[in-house]
């Protein structure tokens, strides 16, 4: 929100304050790409990689403005380095954000962040996006006619940072335990879907390769959303990867301690992961460990 206000107040300001202004607006691509990161993510750790481009899109300007007073002063090699990159990485962080609401939109099983992701964040990068590339252009003097855009990007702002707990900066609820590769006991007056749920998993559809939402949707014979719901819902998943990895990891383990001879390849293939790294990617993701380093505990505790 500062950084918002630094973009509305920044043309009204005076010389001196306009230093400050401008150095806190052009935060707004890589919050943007943070709060992109944070909301539509269940791991944000992923991308700490972008976490060096943000810091530069935003302390290179700054330190260009701080030493030489403007924009359009010091050397053009300095100003291509402070200026002129840190722009292009803003567009990058931009669409960096957009990528991440698209990417993981099919798989995503909390109905109100699917929701989110359609239309208000999207919105809001098409904005941001459409100020940074107009101001190259717009005079100063006429950035005051994309004041609507700007009075909407703050309400779009307001809204996420008022957003529901578990969707927005709150609290995801915790994932299952990985213990095995049962479902819960189903109950007597468990639903049908449910039961279509619970024999799916049974059945070990999860080791199929290449397993979408909407082919186990069919093969449930469920509708996606109702598949959604079902399994966000009813067994805690945030999201369909997660779900799929979970029982496949757990019948990973069950092999692991009960079959110490077999290759670690075949156990990845028969899960139903495309190759041995994605499997040890997603195992030590998980767990904390890599499958070969898994084995030789189980190994070393069951001769203790």
């Amino acid at each position: 929100m500062l950084a918002v206000g630094a973009f509305l107040l920044h043309p009204l300001a005076e010389d001196g304050v306009r230093l400050i202004t401008q150095s806190i607006r052009t935060a707004i691509p890589a919050l943007f790409w943070w709060l992109c990161i944070e909301t539509f993510t269940d791991r944000p750790k992923r991308f700490r990689w972008g976490v060096g481009f943000a810091l530069y899109s935003v302390l290179a300007p700054a330190i260009h403005l701080v030493t030489f007073g403007s924009t359009d002063a010091g050397s053009p090699v300095l100003h291509r380095l402070l200026i002129g990159l840190p722009q292009l990485v803003e567009y990058g962080l931009i669409l960096t954000g957009l990528g991440v609401v698209l990417y993981h939109w099919r798989d995503d099983l909390i109905p109100t962040r699917r929701r989110l992701r359609g239309w208000l964040l999207g919105f809001a990068g098409v904005i941001i996006l459409t100020q940074v590339a107009l101001e190259q252009w717009v005079e100063a003097g006429q950035i005051g006619k994309l004041l609507l855009a700007d009075i909407a990007l703050i309400a779009i702002a307001c809204l996420l940072l008022t957003g529901r707990t578990g969707v927005l900066l709150g609290h995801a609820s915790p994932q299952p335990q990985l213990t095995n590769n049962e479902p819960a006991e189903p109950d007597l007056e468990i639903s049908r879907e449910r039961r279509a749920l619970n024999q799916a998993i049974q059945n070990g559809l999860y080791r199929q390769e290449g397993l979408t939402l909407a082919t186990f949707a069919r093969a449930i014979k469920l509708p996606e959303y109702k598949t959604r719901q079902l399994i966000n819902q009813e067994l805690g998943f945030r999201n369909f990867p997660d779900f799929v990895n979970h029982y496949r990891l757990a019948d990973a383990c069950r092999h692991l301690k009960e079959t110490p001879d077999e290759p670690i390849t075949t156990i990845a293939l028969d899960m139903g992961f495309r190759s041995v790294s994605s499997f040890n990617r997603v195992f030590k993701e998980h767990l904390g460990m890599t499958p070969t380093q898994y084995r030789k505990a189980g190994a070393s505790a069951g001769e203790a």
